[in-house]
């Protein structure tokens, strides 16, 4: 057998409607990145894990060392139930988030119908899911002894940036199942080829949902997680995902120097428990044009620290918090039509 280098890896994702068990294909007129592209150009050449749970039973059958299952005696090494999962990380850019914020907001995201098809995302009030992703790890183009995980939903997903650099996503998958032995198509050959999402152009905003001012800050973090669990019946995978709390949390530093939102505002708000409203976008302030992001998180600080090497900033660690009007929203926008219902 040929040596091999995780350089050679090649990672892809197609979506499906259908139910958990159901394999997403990847051939033409299936929709991964973009409608018959599924290449997703990671950043860390991730491991597939089918992490199957190991059930270690010790047995009094006179012996001093452990035993397999055989003819003659009893196994202390039983196979459990399997959760597969597997970490992505990539620069993010509207396309390749759009099926990920889909896969964890699932019947909480909607899609508008034009040349572009803004997806919005609100919290969900159905801990049902509609979409699952196959995740393909190609090991080869044309020998079957590619990894795929089926029946995919996102239970985490950060973005955060800094500096002038990259934004940055890591998307933290599980799965109904493993198989390995697949034959890739050699047909999987399209990049997407869109350019990432820049901390540069980023805008930010802060205040209420009446008013806001606009900030600039070095930096975020902000972390979606859907606690999602699998339901496991008489099988050794899930029977269906069930979503929990969507917990939204993160962090960003607010210079002393901020007009209206500086000084002590913040640290203010912390000690009162005021509760506050920030504004993320890449484009529009709607973010509906093609490529645009936009994401408003109504939050309240779990922390408040005046400090800095450089610049005096307001360091503020901060969860999600219902305000009576609307949790959190996002809208990533791209020209791929991909069915939400």
């Amino acid at each position: 057998m040929a040596q091999r280098a995780k350089w050679q890896d090649r990672f892809f994702i197609s979506t499906q409607t259908t139910s958990i068990s159901t394999a997403a294909t990847f051939v033409s007129g299936q929709i991964g990145v973009l409608s018959n592209v599924f290449a997703l150009e990671v950043t860390n050449n991730p491991h597939l894990n089918a992490d199957p749970q190991i059930e270690d039973t010790r047995i009094a059958h006179g012996l001093s060392v452990r035993t397999t299952q055989s003819a003659t005696r009893a196994g202390e090494y039983n196979i459990g139930r399997r959760e597969p999962k597997i970490t992505l990380e990539f620069n993010a850019n509207a396309y390749n988030l759009a099926p990920f914020f889909w896969s964890l907001f699932q019947t909480g995201a909607s899609e508008g119908a034009a040349t572009v098809y803004p997806k919005t995302c609100i919290a969900y009030t159905d801990p049902a899911c509609e979409m699952w992703m196959s995740i393909l790890r190609q090991m080869s183009a044309s020998t079957a002894d590619s990894h795929r995980m089926d029946g995919g939903i996102c239970r985490q997903l950060t973005l955060e940036g800094r500096g002038q650099g990259v934004i940055k996503a890591t998307a933290e998958m599980i799965g109904y199942d493993v198989a390995t032995n697949i034959n890739a198509s050699t047909a999987l050959t399209a990049w997407a080829n869109k350019a990432p999402l820049l901390w540069r152009n980023a805008g930010a905003s802060l205040g209420t949902y009446v008013a806001s001012t606009p900030i600039g800050i070095d930096g975020f973090r902000i972390v979606f997680n859907n606690n999602a669990t699998g339901i496991y019946y008489d099988d050794h995978r899930p029977t269906k995902w069930i979503l929990g709390d969507l917990m939204i949390s993160g962090e960003i530093a607010v210079p002393w120097a901020a007009t209206t939102v500086g000084a002590n505002a913040q640290l203010d708000n912390f000690i009162a428990g005021t509760p506050a409203r920030l504004r993320l976008l890449w484009g529009s302030f709607a973010g509906t044009a093609d490529g645009e992001l936009m994401m408003e998180v109504n939050m309240r600080y779990t922390g408040a620290t005046v400090e800095g090497d450089t610049e005096t900033v307001t360091t503020l660690p901060f969860e999600h918090a219902d305000d009576g009007t609307t949790v959190c929203t996002v809208v990533v926008s791209d020209s791929v039509q991909r069915t939400i219902p």
